[in-house]
């Protein structure tokens, strides 16, 4: 599998083409649909799926003009559909205009799985930044989204975060077996077992007892 990372956007935010051998394409969190549409025909590939890590403005911009353009999959956790209808829910808190509104046509759950291609990937649910944010997971790479950063973690006051939720997300992502690249929804990559050593809210939320104080 081939990874390509596009930071799109007004606010940059990471949109990775995935390619498999038979130039099937998947996107995670396309922010602008037309660089994307260019690249896609620079390399013949055909878009199968729009994997989102969650319904943020800032990494839904482009879904509906690839979806009516394509027809393909577009696939988000299902307590976040609200916000790929009502892009406005986010969007107001930075005094913006909303993005397109569009929908999912799969929508998943904490262990679900999806194929595409050579492809497949699996999908965690871990809320607090939005109510519906999963990290995507494809061999050894978890694509974070806004849940983690390199050194840092989303924040949790914009519509459907909670803080007391992250931490539990935390926890669940620093206990994944293994060593893995992480590559977050803005900023650099960076790996798992980096991020369990230095990363001071993964650090404070290994303890035992953690409130939202010792992390926030």
């Amino acid at each position: 599998m081939k990874i390509q990372t596009m930071p799109l956007g007004m606010f940059g935010a990471n949109c990775y083409l995935l390619t498999d051998s038979q130039n099937n394409l998947v996107l995670i969190d396309p922010a602008d649909s037309k660089p994307i549409l260019k690249q896609m025909e620079k390399e013949g590939l055909t878009l199968k799926a729009i994997l989102l890590t969650h319904g943020h403005f800032d990494h839904i911009w482009g879904v509906k003009a690839l979806q009516e353009k394509t027809g393909c999959d577009v696939i988000c956790h299902e307590a976040d559909l609200e916000l790929l209808h009502a892009p406005s829910l986010a969007a107001g808190a930075f005094g913006l205009l909303s993005c397109p509104p569009c929908d999912a046509n799969i929508v998943v759950k904490d262990g679900d799985s999806y194929t595409a291609g050579e492809m497949w990937f699996d999908f965690l649910h871990t809320p607090g930044h939005s109510k519906g944010s999963i990290v995507i997971v494809t061999q050894d790479i978890l694509f974070t989204g806004d849940t983690v950063f390199a050194g840092s973690v989303g924040r949790t006051d914009l519509y459907g975060g909670d803080s007391a939720v992250l931490i539990e997300s935390i926890k669940k992502i620093a206990a994944l077996n293994d060593d893995k690249a992480v590559y977050p929804g803005h900023g650099k990559a960076t790996t798992l077992e980096n991020e369990r050593r230095c990363n001071p809210y993964f650090i404070r939320a290994a303890k035992k007892e953690v409130s939202y104080d010792d992390l926030f």
